[in-house]
């Protein structure tokens, strides 16, 4: 499962937790499905910023995602340190859009998220998020990953194994 509409619009702003308990009513329901959240993806000044500290949080820890889209704002988020500990401990995978969150948040290899989460054991994956609107691909975001952060072949190698169907969750 995995609800994708825009995190900064006013109706998911405001519901955003119900939204977070829905899915995890339904994840009891059925609880052989995955779930997989876009949360996080904003920056400083497009939200509020008590909106920034908790959506992936939320999303992790009320509606149970296995995989989390974007996931920017982690550095906003409370207590950030906890929450990418529980993130690496239980195997939630963040799927990291390099050229989505460059045309749409202005995220850099100076701003981006992506050495954080490595930094924390949490595992990453590389994603294309919308190749169509982008006009990228994977193997782009990998060019782009190795020339932004200086990846050796076991860091491509790790990025590659945690693409596999929900190894880590």
């Amino acid at each position: 499962m995995n609800m994708v509409q825009p995190e900064e619009g006013p109706l998911s702003l405001r519901d955003y937790t119900l939204q977070m308990r829905m899915v995890r009513y339904l994840s009891q329901q059925y609880p052989g499905v995955k779930i997989a959240l876009h949360a996080g993806e904003f920056v400083p000044g497009l939200v509020p910023p008590a909106d920034l500290t908790s959506h992936i949080r939320q999303a992790v820890v009320i509606a149970g995602a296995s995989r989390i889209g974007h996931g920017v704002s982690i550095r906003s988020e409370r207590d950030a340190q906890q929450l990418m500990k529980v993130m690496r401990d239980r195997g939630v995978t963040v799927e990291v859009a390099l050229t989505s969150n460059q045309q749409i948040l202005d995220v850099t290899a100076r701003n981006s998220q992506f050495p954080v989460y490595g930094r924390a054991g949490v595992p990453r994956v590389l994603a294309t998020d919308d190749p169509g609107v982008e006009r990228t691909d994977l193997s782009a975001q990998y060019a782009k990953a190795f020339a932004w952060f200086d990846l050796d072949y076991q860091d491509l190698k790790t990025l590659t194994r945690n693409l596999l169907p929900w190894t880590n969750g």
